[in-house]
């Protein structure tokens, strides 16, 4: 559903929700927003921590195009994302909506709604060229990323797929060079609208690898090295956006995703922790020149969310009446308002992975809870590197916060969008049981817990035991990285990230009967992993096994029909049968999901030829 239907069905949710926590803009005030009709830039930096760039710090990287950019606008000392985590964080960027509402939680076997109202769908409704270009193929359009955008830019390259990352991602200067190309296409056509650019750049993800001259100027933190090659570029399309005479009226955003650990709570990179350094995020704005504001380059210590992005442009750019769980900044910007007390609702749902307790919090700039199976409280003022738990304090506000964050997750879990098909209990007891909220938790006043998850504060050794094995797999050492993945299942065998690991690692040395043992072992004890499915399809295709593949593949395509993966694979069952019009079919498939599949093109070739004769 998209355009004038969707918004009226949105308005109508928007309406009947009676939850306090949405933001209804632009009502029926009369009056022009402040930037309507101007161009829009959103820029997204993932894995960025606040205190690594300037002018949040100006120790750790470089970036004076960040920091000028800063000086010209305002910049909030305090930002936070509602999830660590790559493709909810962005859901919740274009939505407004937090994790629970949208329904995306995690980076993998989540596709966002088409039922969600996004922020290109609001501009392209209100007469502007919308456009996307990403790093990674995380928030690619078959994760419901690419909805409402005139131009969306995902496509990457062959060596991009076969390099050794975690996942597909291409460095800030192809997403420039893809930016500037649109934009000289959007001048050369003489369109009146004004437009909406999205850029994502993905480069300080793991595993940090500066191009040069960062990977010697940052040999030593090359985390930093990555955020300044960014910062680079930011700079060259900031001055072509002046060259063209662009970049007085523009209005601009740039924002982080999330953090990253770097080891501070033993936590190397990020989702299974909700510390600080993880969910805190630079967020900084510049307003069209002409716009009257506060002083330029002074920092907002008002609180915000990532939640907040999409309330504040409807408000400014004047793209109607939606709900969001956020809060319009814009007064922040025009001067308009002081700075108020408030309390944001943070999770992070990447430990079910390892069968881990979910982590959920609520944070203002005083106090912080963390709930887990050993809940947390923290001081932020007087200890902001949360190091000391005051959770048995008597000082402390643990009920009222206790208190606050169960109402908040019960409203959000209620009134969680219809495309989730999720029935959630009225009972208390029970909607915070179904959130993995109760997990094992036994502080004083709170909920009894039913099975207990671990925390996965104990399981840290055992966390990085896997990404040590993971790192070696991905360096070619599979016998090295076997020892650390069987280390890791003695130590929690109803883990079954180990389990897939292992898998993986004996198929690389082609020991196939303990590859497939391994691999089905994970998907029975994980059987909505669809990582560890496909990996046991691959294994049961490579190994002839093809009525098995077969079963597994259509069950899949059945329930996630967007899986270019499971197409290609029952392409490849199909050509061992000699069925080339089926491989075709399914060929063809794997392209329309996934058009740069490398080697995709070669394989329709290939069976054309033998349908051909």
């Amino acid at each position: 559903m998209h355009g004038f239907l969707k918004g009226l069905k949105c308005l109508t949710l928007a309406l009947s929700f009676s939850i306090g926590i949405s933001s209804l803009l632009q009502g029926c005030s009369n009056a022009p927003a402040p930037c309507q009709g101007k161009n829009v830039l959103l820029i997204s930096i993932d894995t960025c921590r606040a205190d690594h760039i300037q002018p949040y710090a100006d120790d750790k990287a470089q970036t004076p195009a960040l920091k000028k950019i800063a000086s010209e606008g305002i910049w909030f000392e305090d930002a936070l994302t509602p999830v660590p985590l790559t493709l909810p964080a962005h859901c919740s960027l274009l939505t407004g909506l937090h994790p629970m509402r949208h329904g995306v939680r995690n980076n993998y076997n989540y596709v966002l709604s088409d039922e969600a109202v996004t922020l290109p769908e609001l501009f392209l409704e209100s007469g502007y060229a919308t456009a996307g270009i990403i790093g990674s193929i995380i928030i690619s359009r078959r994760e419901g990323i690419g909805q409402g955008f005139d131009y969306f830019d995902d496509e990457f390259l062959p060596e991009e797929f076969q390099a050794l990352q975690p996942s597909v991602e291409r460095r800030a200067g192809r997403v420039i060079a893809s930016a500037t190309n649109w934009i000289i296409k959007h001048l050369e056509s003489r369109s009146l609208k004004p437009f909406f650019l999205f850029l994502h750049f993905y480069d300080p993800h793991m595993i940090y690898q500066p191009p040069a001259p960062f990977n010697i100027l940052y040999k030593e933190q090359p985390y930093d090295g990555e955020i300044a090659y960014v910062d680079i570029c930011i700079n060259q399309l900031v001055e072509f956006l002046k060259d063209k005479n662009l970049y007085d009226d523009l209005l601009l955003i740039v924002a982080g995703d999330h953090g990253e650990g770097l080891l501070e709570h033993g936590e190397p990179t990020h989702g299974l922790f909700l510390y600080e350094e993880a969910v805190r995020v630079p967020l900084i704005t510049k307003l069209p020149s002409k716009l009257p504001r506060p002083e330029s380059g002074a920092p907002c210590r008002q609180s915000v969310s990532l939640l907040d992005i999409m309330p504040t442009l409807i408000d400014l750019c004047g793209l109607g009446t939606v709900e969001t769980d956020g809060e319009s900044f814009a007064p922040w910007l025009l001067g308009r308002s002081s700075a108020k007390p408030r309390n944001l609702v943070l999770e992070t749902q990447y430990p079910l992975t390892y069968n881990w307790s979910p982590m959920y919090s609520l944070r203002n700039t005083h106090w912080k809870y963390i709930h887990s199976p050993q809940p947390e409280l923290y001081n932020l003022q007087n200890d902001p590197d949360e190091h000391i738990n005051l959770i048995s304090s008597k000082d402390a506000p643990l009920q009222e916060m206790q208190n606050e964050l169960e109402d908040r997750l019960i409203a959000m879990a209620q009134s969680a969008m219809p495309a989730s098909e999720r029935q959630i209990s009225s009972e208390r007891m029970e909607t915070l049981a179904s959130l993995g909220y109760a997990a094992g938790s036994s502080a004083e006043g709170m909920i009894a817990p039913g099975e207990a998850l671990p925390d996965p504060k104990e399981k840290l050794d055992v966390y990085l035991l896997v990404d040590r094995g993971l790192g070696l797999l991905s360096q070619g050492y599979a016998f090295r990285s076997i020892d650390l993945f069987e280390e890791a299942l003695r130590k929690d065998p109803e883990n079954p990230t180990p389990y897939v690991n292992l898998g993986l690692a004996y198929a690389k040395v082609n020991q196939w009967d303990k590859a497939i043992e391994l691999t089905r072992k994970s998907v029975e004890m994980s059987p909505e992993n669809l990582i560890a499915q496909l990996q046991l399809t691959r294994i049961y295709v490579i190994r002839d096994k093809l009525d098995e593949a077969q079963k597994r593949l259509n069950a899949l395509i059945r329930e996630f029909p967007h899986l270019a993966e499971a197409h290609f694979q029952l392409g490849e069952v199909f050509m061992k049968r000699s069925e080339f019009q089926s491989a075709l079919q399914e060929y063809e498939l794997a392209k329309y999901w996934m058009p740069d599949m490398p080697g995709i093109d070669g394989m329709i070739e290939k069976v054309k030829k033998n349908i051909a004769g």
